[in-house]
């Protein structure tokens, strides 16, 4: 292992590590070097779309926006005075 770089272990289809190998092979990089730029590149630009729960808090920030709501200033420190009157 160097610098920063840690091993793990991936299962890939038989297309997939086909076309790692011959990406390999024509640009003269090591398999590892070449699966580290594709992962590094996907990831650069995977949209990953929010879950349920998380879109239902981001269509209420929208609405709230919308609305001009404006909560209490100490909302993030008492929370739960606010949400179950503790």
């Amino acid at each position: 292992m160097r610098g920063n770089l840690f091993p793990t272990t991936v299962y890939l289809d038989d297309n997939t590590r086909k076309h790692i190998q011959r990406l390999a092979l024509t640009t003269g990089k090591p398999k590892a070097e070449v699966v580290r730029e594709a992962l590094t590149t996907g990831l650069r630009n995977y949209k990953a779309p929010p879950s349920p729960s998380a879109q239902a808090v981001l269509d209420l920030i929208e609405w709230a926006e919308e609305q001009h709501f404006t909560g209490p200033k100490d909302l993030s420190t008492n929370h739960n005075t606010y949400a179950w009157d503790k």
